[in-house]
């Protein structure tokens, strides 16, 4: 597993409802060289976004108050792809 910093876990209410995001989209950089564009609420990954890892490995799919939340795609660049679903950034099944 490759980690990724989701520090500050608690949901915000109001970036767990689809309907109320603003389909606002942003780029951000982190030290550690990853890097995430898609869709913010309140400053936190929140909608449909890509997050990518230094190592060219990175996850497309949908996102809830920082935690994949969902379905998305994870791909390891020389391993593997896998299609997941996320309920607030618990792994819980492939589909394929």
């Amino acid at each position: 597993m490759i980690p990724e910093k989701e520090s500050d876990t608690a949901i915000s209410s109001i970036c767990i409802f689809p309907q109320l995001l603003t389909g606002k989209k942003r780029k951000v950089e982190y030290k550690n060289g990853a890097h995430y564009h898609g869709e913010v609420c309140n400053n936190r990954r929140s909608g449909y976004g890509r997050f990518s890892w230094p190592n060219g490995a990175y996850y497309e799919g949908e996102f809830v108050d920082n935690l994949r939340h969902g379905e998305g795609l994870f791909v390891h660049i020389a391993i593997f792809f896998i299609i997941n679903i996320y309920i607030i950034g618990i792994f819980v099944s492939v589909n394929c």
